[in-house]
């Protein structure tokens, strides 16, 4: 496995080599750069701990509290900085770059014996650039649910469940697209119950069942901890929805509105209009290989299934991509797409949904013939990311 460690910090420390250059020569130190943002909140959270009581504005909106956050990063940042006496920050950073590796090697677990070694390495190459993967080196607790993600669809691929289970809880306590984990271990159990009973082996259904009633916790708990100390349910929804977070469930009519006016091109010119098109260059494609990874595993209609005409690489042989990574990407795409949180945003929340390197990592390792064609368009992703995450993270008046 030290070849995916090899790989990620390789060509991801390329990667963050030229961003903090292009960020110095905007004025950002790379502490700066990299402790920006929801940083401030997870560390000020590690050190102080959660506010004690609700706050509002004149108005009468919620102010913005630490809150909503969830905890388990800014608490493994503590017990991080606990243990080895680094800075916060550096035990932050740290924690990152942990998480980040974690995930390489998870890749290469999962995908070297299902397509082969080349095709993991190309999976690790293109999350080390992709969408927004500056965030990948930042005090931001996508790297975490990412690792989360990926170990949590090996457990339940191997059949263990209470791992899984115990990834899905993590998943849930770092934030709340960890629905998508807690998604995969609920289903995973359930069928793991079915083939169980159907053989009548009633001892293997029992650590499917706990695993199915336990993945929700983390998620739950932390609400229901928030319910209970503040004597309102809606504590974290309304920490959520203070004016610009603004992150609410509203059924994906913000993200359909922002979308239409980026094809009429009348959202091109509002405040954020240059953000939300930088965001739009990894929605697009993504969802774009969200419904190719449908077609693939099975789930839409027979016509469009994979068939010789229009497979990736045309090879029915090849194995469908693990569900379990489709299902989080496909959870993760609906909990973002239908929240009316600021657009530009939305990308980094894509860092976990690993599977959406893996179509276009199967097709270029098929293009042994062709080297320049793939080195090309490598190179060509890691531009488009650099310069997106350097104007994220600079100039944009919109936060990560």
């Amino acid at each position: 496995m030290t070849g995916y460690l090899r790989r990620y910090l390789l060509v991801h420390g390329a990667y963050m080599a030229v961003v903090l250059a292009l960020l110095a020569w905007y004025g950002l130190s790379p502490g700066q750069a990299l402790e920006r943002f929801d940083g401030a909140h997870y560390l000020q959270i590690a050190q102080s701990g959660y506010a004690d009581k609700l706050t509002f504005l004149p108005d009468g909106q919620p102010a913005r509290m630490n809150i909503a956050f969830f905890p388990l990063y800014p608490m493994l940042i503590s017990l991080l900085h606990t243990v080895t006496f680094l800075p916060m920050e550096a035990a932050g950073l740290l924690l990152s770059l942990i998480c980040a590796l974690a995930t390489a090697v998870g890749i290469g677990v999962l995908l070297e014996p299902l397509f082969g070694r080349k095709t993991a390495l190309l999976t690790v190459t293109i999350w080390a650039v992709g969408v927004d993967a500056i965030v990948q080196s930042m005090l931001y607790a996508q790297p975490l649910i990412a690792a989360f993600a990926v170990w949590g669809a090996i457990a339940m691929r191997k059949r263990k469940p209470l791992l899984g289970a115990l990834c899905a809880i993590g998943a849930g306590l770092s934030h709340s697209t960890g629905l998508g984990m807690i998604a995969v271990v609920m289903v995973g159990s359930a069928l793991i119950t079915r083939d169980a009973v159907r053989k009548r082996e009633w001892r293997a259904t029992l650590a499917p069942s706990v695993a199915f009633v336990t993945a929700p916790l983390g998620l739950l708990g932390y609400i229901g901890f928030l319910a209970l100390r503040f004597h309102r349910l809606d504590a974290w929804t309304l920490a959520e929805s203070a004016p610009g977070w603004s992150s609410q469930f509203d059924e994906g009519r913000y993200s359909l509105r922002i979308l239409l006016g980026q094809l009429d091109t009348t959202d091109w010119f509002a405040a954020n209009g240059v953000p939300h098109l930088v965001a739009s260059l990894w929605i697009f494609p993504g969802a774009a290989v969200m419904l190719w990874l449908l077609r693939d595993t099975g789930w839409c209609p027979r016509r469009f299934r994979r068939t010789a005409a229009f497979s990736l690489d045309s090879d029915l042989a090849r194995p469908p991509i693990p569900w379990e990574l489709t299902l989080f990407s496909l959870v993760t795409f609906a909990v973002i797409l239908t929240n009316s949180g600021p657009w530009g945003s939305k990308p980094r929340f894509l860092i976990p949904a690993v599977a959406l390197c893996v179509p276009p990592a199967i097709w270029l390792a098929k293009q042994d013939h062709r080297p320049r064609l793939r080195l090309g368009l490598l190179l060509g992703l890691a531009l488009v990311s650099v310069l997106c995450g350097v104007y994220i993270d600079g100039p944009s008046p919109s936060a990560l």
